[in-house]
């Protein structure tokens, strides 16, 4: 079976190697700049899988949250380390950390890699990210007075599942997956 490879967000260096707006690193993790804005924006730096067409597994959120409209994630993939920008190439990972680019313009660059959008989430299974590249954008919105904060991340890069643990003829996927899927639902509890 093959090693299972993840990437950890817990450090204060995790999330400033990302691109924030209206956001502050703490030794925790994000949250909400106080008395600065409604809401803040973080875009997490790529991780790369290191595999062509990588189906990434899932992703462990711990927050403090204030509702479902509190923390808003969305998360991009791709197979290429670059995007056309204004007749350029220009590496996603420019592109996320570019203070000149607006965040405007970066959601239309990036809207073409987006494969999940959820709200609070504490475990999501990531079935529409197949590629080598994965990134999140995670949105904060205060509540009320309220500021969530996210602590730790955890994103599964390879897909190791339950269904591993079954004859190779029940890990053939028909009907997209279906019993892999149906299984995720288990991984998740």
């Amino acid at each position: 079976m093959n090693q299972l490879k993840y990437f950890i967000f817990n450090k204060k260096r995790d999330y400033e190697s990302g691109y924030r707006q209206e956001i502050a690193v703490t030794e925790r993790g994000l949250v909400l700049e106080e008395g600065v804005s409604e809401n803040g924006i973080f875009i997490s730096r790529l991780l790369d899988s290191g595999v062509e067409g990588n189906q990434w597994h899932r992703a462990v959120i711990q927050s403090k949250a204030y509702g479902d409209d509190s923390v808003r994630f969305y998360f991009y993939c791709s197979d290429q380390a670059g995007v056309l920008v204004d007749g350029s190439i220009c590496q996603w990972e420019e592109l996320i950390q570019s203070s000149e680019i607006s965040i405007e313009k970066k959601h239309q660059i990036m809207e073409q890699c987006l494969v999940h959008v959820v709200q609070n989430p504490q475990d999501i299974l990531l079935y529409y990210a197949k590629g080598r590249y994965l990134w999140m954008e995670i949105q904060l919105f205060c509540q009320a007075g309220f500021l969530p904060e996210i602590y730790h991340m955890k994103i599964y890069a390879g897909n190791r599942s339950f269904l591993s643990y079954l004859p190779t003829v029940c890990q053939t996927g028909g009907r997209e997956d279906f019993l892999g899927r149906f299984l995720g639902m288990f991984e998740a509890v």
